[in-house]
């Protein structure tokens, strides 16, 4: 008997440690994550509502090109032509919580949130689909506060296809600069040459490379380039910070 009631014990302790095992794991996805030192946080610009566009193949992908469709992307959107101000919290790829944040100042760009021109607009899920654009002339001011020290790629997109504006076609790029790292600013391009659905620098997308910092507030800074394209407004469609050393 005495034998029984030992077995009995112990399966009953054997399904009691199984189960506060499954619970833990439960609670510790249902649960708030402290804050991380993020490797990638990749942030999307939407003018979808309610339903915003899922981010396509980025340039910088995560933990690798093979498994990146589990990243997770910070989502920012709006109706087309609401008002986009405002200071966001972020997460990194993995989904948890940094204590990164974003902030679109409003200035005298007023930042809306836009649909892109075709072909871009008919990008399957792409990150090209929508943006954030202002006043004609003027310049949209981001803000990456709470930085981590250390040293990173800053990714950047604008591009929103092409439109006949009487005299050929022509595509709606950008010019970004880094004003408080001393970065030289790097434009997309606006050439009619570019595929959506193939990732290539200078085209789509600009990468400002091996920016240290002993961690504080980045000023990225969103100009519409018009040397060689009758757009007028500035354009971004997201971006990416990413890790890559101490």
């Amino acid at each position: 008997m005495h034998g029984t009631n030992q077995t009995l014990s112990s399966t009953i302790q054997y399904f009691r440690d199984y189960f506060n095992s499954a619970l833990a794991g439960y609670f510790a996805l249902d649960y708030p994550h402290p804050l991380v030192a993020p490797n990638c946080i990749s942030i999307q610009f939407s003018a979808q509502g309610s339903s915003p566009a899922i981010a396509g193949p980025a340039a910088a992908q995560f933990p690798s090109y093979e498994y990146h469709g589990s990243d997770k992307w910070n989502k920012i959107y709006g109706t087309s032509g609401s008002d986009a101000t405002g200071t966001y919290p972020l997460f990194d790829v993995a989904g948890y919580p940094t204590e990164v944040t974003l902030e679109v100042d409003g200035g005298l760009a007023d930042p809306t949130y836009t649909y892109t021109q075709f072909p871009a607009i008919d990008a399957s899920n792409g990150l090209l689909y929508g943006g954030l654009t202002g006043n004609d002339y003027d310049d949209i001011w981001l803000l990456l506060q709470n930085v981590p020290a250390g040293t990173y790629d800053l990714y950047v997109y604008g591009t929103g296809g092409t439109n006949d504006f009487g005299f050929g076609t022509q595509t709606w790029n950008s010019n970004f600069e880094i004003y408080n790292y001393g970065c030289n600013p790097q434009v997309t391009t606006c050439s009619t040459g570019w595929d959506i659905n193939t990732w290539v620098e200078g085209n789509q997308y600009v990468v400002f490379r091996g920016i240290h910092t002993e961690g504080g507030v980045w000023y990225l800074q969103v100009q519409p380039e018009t040397s060689c394209s009758p757009y007028t407004t500035p354009l971004i469609n997201g971006l990416q910070l990413v890790r890559t050393g101490p």
